[in-house]
């Protein structure tokens, strides 16, 4: 759990915005490295295929959106640090990242409706609990961001 607990909405105020737009940050992170993990566990040729529907919904290979989104946590601290000290917002990288953050919120909701199709029981319950988990946080990040522009 955060240092702000846990939240399902964003809040109605700049300070607490910028916090939970660095904890969605480090979560997505953390979603997008266990989604990794998870397909090189598949055999090979359902990781293959996995990685490349993953490409083609995301825009990205999962490598990359690792590490673009590990790189624009530094960038959600600095919004903090800003809101601290009362200086301005730099919103241009964080405001270009939001119709990637669309582009991966996709992806998810994509793989939610294919697991659908593919599993079933508890094994498709499991897949569809994380696939949501990710997919609304990731939709979080992207409110938090519009809040952010707009304020």
């Amino acid at each position: 759990m955060s240092e702000i607990g846990e939240f399902d909405s964003i809040a109605s105020d700049k300070p607490t915005v910028c916090l939970q737009t660095l904890e969605l940050g480090k979560q997505i992170v953390e979603i997008l490295v266990d989604t990794k993990a998870g397909l090189d566990e598949q055999g090979k040729m359902a990781r293959k295929m996995g990685l490349k529907i993953f490409k083609k919904n995301a825009k990205m290979p999962i490598e990359e959106w690792i590490q673009y989104a590990k790189d624009l946590v530094p960038e959600f601290e600095k919004l903090v640090k800003s809101i601290e000290k009362g200086d301005n917002l730099t919103m241009d990288s964080i405001s270009e990242a939001k119709p990637k953050f669309a582009d991966l919120k996709e992806n998810y909701i994509a793989t939610a409706k294919m697991a659908s199709r593919f599993l079933k029981g508890e094994e498709l319950e499991d897949a569809l609990e994380g696939l949501t988990f990710s997919e609304k946080r990731i939709g979080l990040l992207i409110e938090a961001i519009e809040f952010l522009e707009k304020h």
